[in-house]
This record gives structure tokens, sequence and C-alpha cells, in this order.
């Protein structure tokens, strides 16, 4: 995926990875390379993100059962300990670098 920029890949060659409510497409290419991406995209990034974080800080595990979907655009930082917003931030960052965003409708985001 270090080669892959945002609109390298036409849409429909790409699975949707949502994360903080928003959607990026990632090329089978860049899944095939990275097992992290592949569970990301079929967890949820940001439910992905929070397992990462509960095994390294367990005493942190509340134990409640997470959906990517509850994790709204507007709305995904408002539950989290600031440890776990920096961290779902990271990845934020990581997927803006790398892969096209689109809207929460699946077309691209020209903007990226």
């Amino acid at each position: 995926d270090s080669e892959h920029r945002p609109g390298d890949t036409a849409a429909e060659q790409c699975t949707q990875l949502r994360i903080a409510g928003r959607i990026f497409l990632l090329p089978s290419r860049a899944l095939e390379q990275r097992s992290f991406l592949r569970a990301m995209a079929r967890e949820g990034g940001t439910v992905h993100a929070l397992r990462l974080l509960s095994l390294a800080y367990p005493e942190r595990n509340e134990g409640e059962e997470l959906i990517e979907a509850a994790f709204g655009q507007e709305t995904w930082s408002d539950s989290l300990a600031p440890l776990q917003r920096d961290y779902v931030k990271c990845w934020l960052a990581y997927l803006r670098a790398r892969f096209s965003q689109c809207d929460m409708d699946g077309t691209a985001d020209p903007q990226t």
C-alpha cells in the first residue's frame, strides 16, 4: 500500500473500510499485502483499532460489544477516552495519506 495514493484505483475495484464515520476505498492489492487492512475492512476500522488498544491496555477494556455503525462521523469520539481518540486519529491519518475517501453513500469524494 506504500505505493498507492488516493485516486489511483477505480472505486469498483476497491473494498470499503469504514472508520470513525468515514469510508475509505482500499484496492484489492493493498488488502492482499496487509493483513491488518483486511481485518479493519472486515471488522470496521474503529472497532479494530479499539480492540488492538484493549489488548495493549487490558485494564481499559470495558467488555462492551463494539459495532462500527455506532461510530458516526460527528460523534465517533464522544464516548472514547483521550488515548482511544488519539489512536483512532492516527489510523485516520494513515488512511487519508494512502487511500481515497468516499461519501457515506459510497461515491468517491473528489477532494481525496
